[in-house]
């Protein structure tokens, strides 16, 4: 899955409800803020993290915030987490942008994102702006979720990648004094749908906004 839109409109938010989902979840989460995803676990160094899955065949969510040099290895060790949990599990990458470019993904993070679907488990690429995702995240995706865009371009670039009309994506706004964000959710060559974060007592909460359009 692509998760795209620019900071704090409900990206990780998002994600972290699918992840719930699951058994089993991995994030690579370099910002470390306890805030953000609710793991169960938080590794700092890949050792830590190996330890910590080849002895816990149930983990629940586990947050690697180790360093950007950590993530050959730590591709490495999602591939094998995915085979282990298949359906069950789920992996997020958040902020792909430090670790990959715009073009084919590259190493074991390549290795990752093409050949770890096949092994059942779901994953999540995150970041900020469309246009910097990584190839190889795009043309895999088999879902995009979407809130609001910084740039023309980006609008522009997700616009060409969904088939949403750009209209619909020009419309898209982040109300930070209400706590309201659009969103879009969309199955490339099937469906989109509107879907709409607030927060309720403190709580995000996600609801679908009219019915799926056919692509």
């Amino acid at each position: 899955m692509q998760v795209c839109g620019v900071t704090r409109t409900g990206k990780g938010k998002w994600v972290i409800e699918q992840l719930r989902k699951k058994r089993a979840s991995l994030v690579w989460d370099l910002k470390a803020d306890s805030t953000e995803y609710p793991c169960n676990w938080r590794a700092r160094n890949i050792r830590a993290l190996a330890q910590l899955l080849a002895t816990d065949k149930n983990p629940g969510m586990v947050c690697f915030s180790g360093a950007e040099r950590d993530i050959s290895e730590f591709c490495n060790i999602a591939l094998l987490f995915a085979e282990i949990h298949g359906i069950n599990g789920a992996i997020a990458m958040d902020e792909t942008s430090d670790i990959t470019g715009s073009g084919k993904a590259l190493g074991s993070y390549g290795k990752l994102i093409r050949t770890g679907l096949s092994r059942g488990a779901d994953i999540y690429g995150m970041c900020q702006r469309a246009a910097e995702s990584d190839k190889t995240t795009i043309a895999n995706a088999s879902l995009f979720h979407f809130s609001k865009l910084g740039t023309p371009a980006d609008r522009k670039f997700m616009a060409d990648t969904t088939g949403v009309p750009l209209a619909e994506i020009e419309k898209l706004r982040s109300d930070f004094e209400k706590n309201i964000f659009d969103c879009i959710d969309c199955e490339p060559g099937h469906w989109w749908q509107k879907s709409q974060l607030q927060f309720r007592n403190g709580k995000a909460v996600f609801k679908t906004i009219g019915t799926k359009t056919a692509l």
